[in-house]
């Protein structure tokens, strides 16, 4: 993705519905945060209302589907005796076309239909490097805290009532584990944790998210900053929409309060960076521990499940701070000034 252009303030550049240089009313009148409140309460065009994040979500999986169907049936190799399946690569080309391309041309349309992005502070930018690299931090350690009580705590319980059935654990493991031998690290990272944390978070936190009735206006800002209501609620349903669509109604739960996690990161720091590396976080942890030969979380005895427990807690508590923190000064909530839109 490109990153946005710098803002300007130079008035004889034209903007969007006649808005003055700051963000400001038609006639640049100093009314910029009602203005703002306004424009993004009213929404335009496609992306508007959950409608067009449903179609979305749908269009997705149905193209996940077919894709997905046709990479898992595509083999190389010389001859047929040596074909082999894409694997990872079936799998990071299945992401790429079935979940990156239509997020990124929706994004598009709404940009040329005018249409705000709920959710500011999307934009995919390493400009402000400093607060790039505290998001990052608290996405990462959020990721291994998360990691660390779901897989611990909360996929065993959920299994006890919905077990996850041999073939499908059979089958994740013949993928990062395969007879044939270990591929390089580098590899399985890239196609198994890098590119769908990128293409999933672009979705689901980014295009989905937008549509789904999240406001960081000027107003919730000073209300409620980044935990209004209405965020709150578009975490829930975005993530709702994350489980279903991983096709495994063993994990939809887990999946979804995985999701949850990802919207909290996203809020917390106003950028989608901090969630797609705490997703890039988690699918690593997976992949490094099957890869080890090891199908759960290490637990050790009663003293180790204390302390590695706190330990999470601690590293959540700590991630916390480091996302609030990471958010640039100016757009703080009590700020009335604008975030750069997601371009």
């Amino acid at each position: 993705m490109q990153e946005p252009p710098p803002a300007t303030s130079n008035p004889a550049i034209p903007r969007p519905n006649g808005e003055g240089p700051n963000g400001d009313g038609p006639a640049g009148d100093g009314r910029g945060a009602e203005y703002a409140d306004r424009r993004a309460a009213s929404g335009s065009g496609l992306g508007s209302g959950l409608g067009s994040g449903l179609a979305l979500f749908f269009g997705a999986f149905l193209l996940l589907i077919l894709v997905g169907g046709i990479t898992q049936r595509l083999v190389y190799g010389p001859g047929r005796a040596h074909a082999q399946q894409l694997g990872p690569l079936g799998i990071a080309f299945t992401e790429v076309v079935a979940i990156l391309l239509p997020a990124s041309l929706f994004v598009r349309l709404r940009r040329r239909r005018g249409a705000d992005l709920p959710f500011m502070q999307l934009g995919l930018s390493t400009s402000r490097l400093p607060n790039f690299l505290l998001g990052a931090a608290g996405g990462a350690l959020f990721g291994v805290g998360v990691f660390y009580v779901l897989s611990v705590f909360l996929e065993p319980l959920i299994e006890h009532f919905i077990p996850v059935p041999p073939e499908e654990r059979a089958h994740l493991l013949r993928l990062l584990r395969p007879s044939s031998g270990l591929r390089p690290l580098w590899q399985d990272l890239l196609c198994f944790a890098a590119v769908p944390a990128l293409c999933e978070e672009l979705l689901f936190r980014g295009a989905i998210f937008s549509t789904l009735g999240a406001t960081l206006t000027a107003q919730s800002r000073s209300e409620a900053g980044p935990l209004h209501p209405a965020n709150l609620r578009a975490v829930l349903l975005s993530a709702a929409l994350f489980g279903v669509f991983h096709l495994s109604p063993s994990k939809i739960f887990p999946t979804a309060l995985l999701g949850i996690g990802f919207g909290f990161a996203a809020l917390l720091s106003q950028s989608l960076w901090p969630a797609i590396i705490m997703h890039f976080t988690n699918n690593a942890l997976v992949v490094m521990l099957i890869r080890a030969g090891l199908e759960e979380v290490p637990q050790g005895g009663t003293s180790y499940l204390v302390i590695f427990s706190i330990g999470s807690l601690l590293l959540m508590a700590i991630a916390v701070r480091l996302l609030r923190a990471s958010i640039p000064n100016k757009f703080h909530r009590n700020s009335t000034e604008i975030p750069p839109k997601f371009r």
